[in-house]
């Protein structure tokens, strides 16, 4: 038997995010992201501009 020939099943949810915080949360903050030209760190790094921090990249 291969996995093709398995029945397909359901797995269960066991990651709820958590809701985002509103713009505007992190104005006149200020956030250093160390790595911020990798894939996550500048996901990070466009995430809190978007709620308003200023952001430095490393």
């Amino acid at each position: 038997m291969t996995l093709l020939d398995c029945p397909p099943r359901r797995l269960p949810r066991r990651f709820v995010p958590e809701p985002l915080p509103p713009a505007g949360t992190f104005d006149g903050q200020t956030v250093f992201i160390v790595g911020g030209t990798g894939s996550i760190g500048l996901a990070a790094a466009v995430h809190f501009a978007n709620l308003g921090a200023s952001v430095i990249i490393t």
